[in-house]
């Protein structure tokens, strides 16, 4: 028997929402199960500061003017250069393809 070849990664996409919003709401729209029905594996990202992100050491409340201090401008330099590093990582995918809306177009 010959050995086994790995499987081909299927190609990955990462939607992110729009100010005011979070990564859930994208689950009642048709274009995340559109892309995943073309075969992508699809990931959703959230911004800083949104109800399912968390700080390692700082909270919301008792530390808010460093917890807050920061852009959208930051969001986009680096914070979802680190989650597309990360999907990239994971998956082994060379290319995540990028779908923003409103703020997460920063």
């Amino acid at each position: 028997m010959g050995e086994a070849q790995p499987a081909t990664p299927k190609p990955t996409a990462i939607i992110w929402h729009g100010y005011g919003g979070y990564a859930d709401g994208w689950l009642y729209r048709s274009i995340l199960w559109d892309i995943v029905d073309l075969g992508y594996d699809v990931w959703v990202g959230n911004s800083r500061g949104g109800e399912y992100t968390k700080h390692n050491t700082l909270d919301p409340i008792t530390d808010a003017k460093e917890y807050w201090d920061f852009s959208w401008a930051e969001m986009g330099l680096y914070d979802i250069p680190a989650v597309i590093d990360y999907i990239k990582a994971l998956t082994k995918v060379e290319k995540v393809w990028y779908i923003g809306y409103s703020q997460g177009t920063t």
